[in-house]
Order: structure tokens, then sequence, then C-alpha cells
């Protein structure tokens, strides 16, 4: 997982993180208040380096989204051992351990 605040007693900004998928394409909308721009401008860091954008937005969608939705053709496609890292990794992060593996559903 990428670590995004070197201080975690730091006020934590607001970031909104939205993946739309269409037919040809999928957005990604990533934003934040222009006063939390200093504490979110890592993600603009990560953005430059694919592997870790792609990772970045699997943590975002799998392990820290409130509202995640897996098309259910997309899900009866992978294997048993992947959709139970999935569903260990979308459980809060006060019921589970740390996540040192989120699956990477998303391909950038």
């Amino acid at each position: 997982m990428i670590q995004c605040l070197k201080d975690l007693d730091a006020i934590q900004p607001l970031v909104m993180f939205n993946i739309a998928p269409n037919n040809r394409s999928t957005d990604i909308v990533i934003s934040w208040l222009k006063e939390h721009h200093r504490q979110a401008e890592w993600i603009l860091g990560a953005a430059k380096d694919s592997e870790k954008f792609e990772s970045l937005v699997n943590q975002m969608a799998f392990g820290e989204s409130e509202d995640t939705f897996i098309n259910p053709s997309l899900w009866r496609m992978l294997s048993d051992k992947t959709k139970k890292e999935v569903l260990t990794v979308m459980h809060h992060n006060l019921l589970r351990e740390p996540t040192k593996i989120v699956p990477n559903l998303i391909n950038l």
C-alpha cells in the first residue's frame, strides 16, 4: 500500500476518488479542496508512475471505498483465491489485518 501521509496525527485531507467505467474506457477522477493540496499532492507523484498509480487505484477502489461495485461477469471470472482477497480487503480496517496485498483487478 502506498503511504500517503508521513504524519498520521496530521489533519487528513478530504480526497474524492471516483472510478466511472463505460464501454470504451474508464475515467478516474481524483479531487481535493484547494486548502488540502499540500497534504494530497503525493497523489500527483503516484500518477507519474504507472505501477504506483495502478496500485493506488486498486487500493482506493477495494481497500478504501465505502461503496465498491463489481460487475457480476467480472466477479464470476475471478478465482476463488482472488475473490477471498477482494472480500478481505473490502472489510473495514478495524475488522481485518493491515492489507499486504490488494487484488489488482483494475489494470491501467
